[in-house]
């Protein structure tokens, strides 16, 4: 497999030795975010740059410099830009690695050390926004809409799962309420205070979101007898080593059989499947993903946000009359969730799937996600102030 840490050099000659589709897709994305020399980078300037701090960056044009210090190892940094090339600068502690990130001056970055040291929060984490880049979505610190926690048995899984459900404020007239069921459904606090704003403002209409907690978080019994990434066994399809089987068809079914239908009861959520989405980010847009691909009866929109494993590796056979419309996205900066990504995207494309892409100057992180979420919202349940409504009618 090619790596992801090519250098930018390697990458024309590397083009030319594979003609196969997957290195290839994979060459195509590590090109918006790969490795570059550091030999130029002195120990006194790192140190400057540092200042004390475990983390720091320096960024110029499309080229970035992150400083790190690591006792003894390559530094762990993480989330936005994930398995970097780091070298050591010949003291006992301080590193250095270097990309081009394509469209940094428009980009958005968080990375925080690990093993974090004692000391303030700041030492260890650092957020960038370059002086293009798109605004933050503010949120809106007191709800109009209801926010409220749930646990609901599921006889498909044999536990007590947890929930969040965001209700806009909206007059019960009895008409149903198109449902977003969102994964990772633990964040619905945060992404109901980033999301009501634009319904309020009309861009948005009102939509209820369904949020499944994740994890042991989201089971109210005591599942260790399942290891350590129960999240990661609920939401993708195949065996992960070292794990328990993959729980993604009961977990699937869950939904649809038990949580669709309370919802439909309880908050009047919308039955048709036009008004029903599926939607997450990371290993939760491998969910939506696979879910939307597998249950399109069930669900005519699936937006996969960052999607890395069980992607759809190769052109699936032609979609029924009644599948979903996919709208998936990633950042440049995450090379192995672009690639997943956009092969899924071109397969299911070249079947004859509808599909629309997003690419966006930022890593694996939840300031992407602040942008694409409310962006597809706007996009399949538009509100009467939205843009793309007087674009159409114009």
């Amino acid at each position: 497999m090619v790596d992801t840490n090519t250098y930018c050099a390697d990458i024309a000659a590397l083009t030319g030795t594979t003609d196969n589709i997957i290195h290839l897709q994979t060459l195509d994305a590590v090109r918006a975010a790969c490795s570059l020399p550091t030999d130029d980078v002195p120990l006194p300037e790192a140190k400057a740059r540092l200042a004390g701090k475990q983390i720091a960056l320096e960024a110029s044009g499309e080229t970035l410099t992150l400083f790190q210090l690591s006792d003894g190892q390559p530094p762990f940094t993480c989330c936005s830009l994930q398995d970097l090339n780091w070298r050591h600068l010949g003291d006992e502690r301080t590193w250095v690695s270097r990309l081009r990130l394509k469209d940094l001056q428009s980009g958005m970055l968080m990375q925080f050390a690990a093993p974090p040291r004692p000391g303030t929060a700041e030492d260890n984490l650092l957020k960038w926004r370059g002086p293009d880049a798109r605004p933050a979505p503010v949120p809106k610190p007191d709800l109009s809409g209801t926010l409220s926690r749930h646990e609901l048995y599921s006889p498909q899984l044999g536990e007590t799962r947890r929930l969040f459900v965001y209700r806009p404020n909206v007059p019960e007239t009895g008409a149903p309420l198109p449902v977003l069921v969102l994964a990772d459904g633990e964040e619905l606090p945060f992404w109901a205070r980033i999301i009501e704003p634009f319904m309020d403002s009309g861009q948005i209409s009102p939509v209820l979101i369904v949020g499944l907690v994740s994890g042991q978080l989201g089971i109210v019994e005591d599942r260790s007898d399942l290891g350590s990434d129960i999240r990661n066994i609920d939401y993708l399809p195949s065996d992960l080593d070292g794990h328990p089987p993959s729980r993604f068809d009961a977990h699937l079914d869950f939904v649809i059989e038990t949580v669709l239908p309370w919802a439909e009861t309880e908050f009047g959520a919308s039955r048709d499947r036009q008004q029903r989405v599926i939607a997450g980010m990371s290993s939760g847009g491998g969910f939506a993903l696979n879910a939307g691909f597998r249950r399109p009866d069930i669900f005519a929109h699936a937006w996969p946000m960052s999607p890395g494993s069980d992607g759809i590796e190769a052109p699936p056979p032609a979609p029924s009359e009644d599948a979903a419309t996919f709208r998936i996205s990633a950042g440049y900066y995450e090379p192995r969730f672009l690639r997943s990504a956009k092969f899924s995207a071109e397969n299911l494309s070249a079947a004859g799937y509808h599909v629309e892409t997003h690419w966006y100057p930022a890593g694996h992180m939840q300031d992407q996600w602040e942008l694409a979420l409310p962006e597809n919202l706007e996009a399949v349940f538009p509100g009467p102030a939205s843009a793309l409504l007087a674009h159409d009618e114009g």
